[in-house]
Order: C-alpha cells, then sequence, then structure tokens
C-alpha cells in the first residue's frame, strides 16, 4: 500500500428525504461540497454527477427510495462523503 495515497471515501445510500434531488438538495450538496477539500460524485441509475454541478445533479432524476452512491477523493473525503450523505438523508451534515 502506498504511504502518500490520496484519501478516498464511498457510501451507498438510499434517499431519504421527500421529493428526492430537487433544487434546493442540490444546493445544499453544492454548498458543501464546494466548502471542502474533495471531489465529491454522485451516481444513480441515470449517471454520474459532480457535486459541484446543479445541471448535473438535477440531471440524476434521483427520488425518494432511490439508491445512489457518493464518492469523494481528496483530503477530507471522509468529511465530505458523510456529509453529502447526511443531506440524501435529510440529515444535518456534522
Amino acid at each position: 500500500m502506498q504511504e502518500n495515497a490520496t484519501p478516498r471515501a464511498r457510501r451507498v445510500v438510499v434517499i431519504g428525504v421527500s421529493p428526492g434531488l430537487n433544487t434546493a438538495l442540490a444546493r445544499s450538496i453544492y454548498v458543501n461540497a464546494a466548502h471542502l477539500e474533495a471531489q465529491v460524485s454522485i451516481v444513480a441509475k441515470q449517471g454520474s454527477a459532480s457535486a459541484l454541478s446543479l445541471f448535473a445533479l438535477l440531471s440524476l432524476g434521483a427520488r425518494v427510495g432511490d439508491r445512489v452512491e457518493v464518492t469523494a477523493v481528496g483530503p477530507e473525503a471522509a468529511r465530505a462523503c458523510n456529509a453529502i450523505v447526511a443531506l440524501l438523508l435529510g440529515e444535518e451534515p456534522r
């Protein structure tokens, strides 16, 4: 294992906030991701989107009850992944 490996995090979550990935939720995801040192992506049935692209997030069409994967790469990968998962569950990020 490399000592200088880039930190990564990955979690699968079922969207728990209704109606799903709408404009307000996409904005919250964007704001949280923009303040952390990590590249965050969300993968749904319809494809993959950067957390820093509102249009891409909305184009996923993810609804409440859909399973999505959140991945993050960078120094704050775990924190970023946990924050986005919390938002998708309808919780406050820590």
